[in-house]
């Protein structure tokens, strides 16, 4: 039976056939949300991680062009 990728084990493969990603971050929490927001620079995506939601963005799992970390905390929350 064939399954989805997590976004990790997709990034190891690309990064395996040398395809550059942009710089990407996993947290499991608001606060460090926003702490890598400002790790990578704002503006930042965010996208739920759930193996329960294969296309996160029909759910509003995908939230582009956030721009603070108050938003940041505000959408992870």
């Amino acid at each position: 039976m064939s399954r989805v990728l997590t976004p990790v084990e997709g990034a190891s493969y690309l990064d395996k056939a040398a395809i550059p990603l942009v710089a990407q971050k996993l947290v499991s929490s608001a606060e460090e949300a926003a702490a890598a927001a400002l790790v990578l620079g704002l503006p930042v995506a965010l996208k739920l991680i759930a193996s329960a939601y294969t296309h996160k963005s029909d759910r509003g799992g995908v939230r582009l062009h956030v721009q603070t970390t108050r938003e940041v905390r505000d959408i992870t929350t």
